[in-house]
């Protein structure tokens, strides 16, 4: 009897740790990454459906601005999207009046370039003529501003494509959030490529 009553106390006191532990350290739910990485893939997915009905990618002449105006559509109703249905607080407004998605984390402008379709490509950014991805598509930009460890995502050191490089299977699309640090094309990005 008394060993039973041990067992029911140790088994209490274990389940009080393990609702304590993670409240006191702070942590509850998915790593505010896992949360990153399931919104850009969301988005991706719905890139994928934009382009099963035209046969194309939504342009990323605005970057995250053309994610919002061609995936969710002009009412940026939170929940109307055509393609993608945005949550609170995943819609802002640039001081331009353009409305962008931003990153349900940090509230970092989440940036999107479509892929150029070069077959050759000298640059990872640069212009459509040369370069897997535009780089003026966005208000940053990567290919002077990126440090180091950005471009080891790329398999390369620089923004520059070696001549042994061969391109990755994720030349159609790029989503990237800034991260913890909210500073883009560093260490701790959020990247998700197709």
């Amino acid at each position: 009897m008394k060993r039973l009553g041990w067992i029911i106390v140790g088994g209490s006191f274990a389940v009080i740790v393990a609702l304590l532990v993670p409240a006191l350290l702070g942590r509850h739910g998915p790593a505010p990454t896992t949360m990153l990485r399931q919104q850009l893939y969301g988005l991706q997915n719905a890139c994928e459906v934009y382009y099963m009905a035209f046969a194309t990618y939504p342009p990323s002449n605005q970057g995250g601005a053309s994610l919002h105006e061609y995936l969710v559509g002009p009412t940026g109703v939170v929940g109307s999207g055509l393609y993608y249905c945005p949550h609170a607080g995943e819609v802002t407004t640039r001081p331009s009046g353009a409305r962008t998605l931003v990153d349900r984390v940090y509230g970092h402008e989440i940036l999107y370039y479509r892929g150029t379709g070069n077959a050759a490509p000298s640059v990872i950014f640069g212009t459509a003529s040369n370069a897997l991805y535009v780089e003026a598509d966005n208000p940053v930009t990567p290919s002077t501003i990126a440090r180091p460890e950005f471009w080891s995502f790329f398999g390369t050191t620089s923004n520059t494509i070696p001549p042994t490089w061969a391109a990755p299977g994720f030349t159609r699309g790029l989503l990237i959030s800034a991260g913890k640090d909210g500073m883009y094309f560093t260490h701790d990005d959020v990247i998700r490529t197709w």
